[in-house]
């Protein structure tokens, strides 16, 4: 569980005809994290940004950027967009509610609620058109330091959507 710092990664990935494949494809990909807490670590405020593109000729659909599913844009179902690029902002406050000890073993439970906001896109879209929210509420059951059981509900235009999952969204 982070409870402070930055965190940011930079990716380029290159599928060339030249060496194993059927299709030339580039993929650049850039990504940032904030994580920011009080000293009782009670609350943290997670902050994530997310850009992708990827270029090239007759590029197969399952390697075009995707939005949708239990780690981006929470209100949709998994990779529910997909195109050329993708853009990607979320906030989301973790609220540490309650601390129990259950069979001897240390066990927090943590509500989330958060915001995502992002599209796909191609060349041609303006950079502000059709940017798609999502709010919702996640429900976390820790056991410190690596375990942590999530169930996050989100809401979007095309309604609601539940995921369970192991570990955090991001």
């Amino acid at each position: 569980r982070s409870s402070g710092g930055l965190y940011g990664t930079a990716g380029l990935e290159i599928g060339s005809r030249n060496l194993v494949g059927d299709v030339s494809f580039q993929r650049f990909e850039l990504e940032g994290r904030a994580f920011l807490s009080g000293a009782s670590h009670r609350y943290v405020t997670a902050v994530r940004v997310l850009g992708q593109y990827v270029v090239g000729s007759d590029i197969p659909f399952f390697e075009l950027s995707r939005l949708g599913g239990s780690s981006e844009l929470r209100g949709f179902g998994e990779d529910r967009f997909a195109d050329h690029g993708k853009i990607l902002l979320q906030l989301e406050e973790r609220i540490r509610f309650y601390d129990l000890t259950l069979f001897d073993v240390f066990t927090q439970l943590e509500v989330a609620p958060f915001l995502d906001v992002g599209k796909v896109f191609d060349t041609h879209d303006p950079f502000w058109a059709e940017m798609r929210p999502v709010g919702g509420v996640g429900i976390r059951l820790l056991v410190p330091p690596n375990v942590v059981a999530a169930v996050d509900i989100g809401y979007g235009s095309d309604g609601s959507a539940i995921f369970a999952n192991l570990g955090y969204p991001f």
